[in-house]
């Protein structure tokens, strides 16, 4: 601001006029500004020829800048990078492997099946299923031999012939349950174990 500046306002009051230049001068303090009443104010008499006062205020010193808001040069330090954790690592190849485990996935079993009774030809697939396939057999009360089957015919190109868990017995129905929906929840968790444990999928059904 010029140092020459100078305005005039009025008010019912000296005091009243001067806050008000001092807001139209921009805000400054009232040790900017040199006062001068130019008038003082009448009431006059019955209301009648009622004067404001009257004030001219001169600036005579520019007030000081603000001060400016320091801006920062500090470097922040690299965000540190999570070592591996392998138990998260085996988590997520677990959940790759459930995905892979159809639970609506269904084989159409033909009677051309041959049993397996040399334990020198299962392979660690099997031998892994059919442990945990007992196990849950035994946690629902299930007493039921587990009989290994091998599909005699060719499988869809690119995989193997799977293995045929069968579960022998009478009274089998509560275990087959609705529409074969309890047999076939057997079998998706039964793959789901085993495909865990084998770190692949299992190519297992349950019958």
């Amino acid at each position: 601001m010029s140092s020459e500046r100078s305005i005039e306002t009025t008010g019912e009051s000296v005091e009243e006029a001067i806050s008000k230049g001092l807001a139209e001068l921009g805000g400054v303090s009232p040790t900017d500004v040199i006062v001068e009443v130019l008038e003082e104010p009448s009431r006059g008499m019955f209301g009648l020829g009622a004067r404001p006062a009257r004030v001219r205020l001169q600036l005579f010193r520019t007030p000081a800048p603000a001060t400016p808001t320091p801006v920062s040069t500090s470097v922040s330090a690299p965000t540190p990078v999570a070592p591996s954790n392998p138990t998260r690592e085996k988590q997520e190849q677990e959940e790759s492997f459930t995905a892979e485990v159809d639970e609506d996935e269904g084989i159409s079993l033909l009677e051309d099946m041959q049993e397996v009774t040399d334990e020198a030809l299962l392979d660690e697939d099997v031998r892994v299923a059919k442990v945990v396939l007992g196990e849950l057999l035994d946690k629902m009360e299930i007493l039921r031999p587990v009989i290994i089957v091998r599909r005699a015919i060719k499988a869809e190109e690119g995989e193997g012939n799977p293995w045929l868990l069968d579960i022998t017995g009478p009274n089998l129905n509560a275990l087959i349950g609705r529409r074969g929906e309890t047999l076939n929840a057997l079998q998706y968790i039964t793959r789901l174990i085993s495909s865990r444990e084998l770190q692949h999928r299992a190519n297992i059904v349950v019958d």
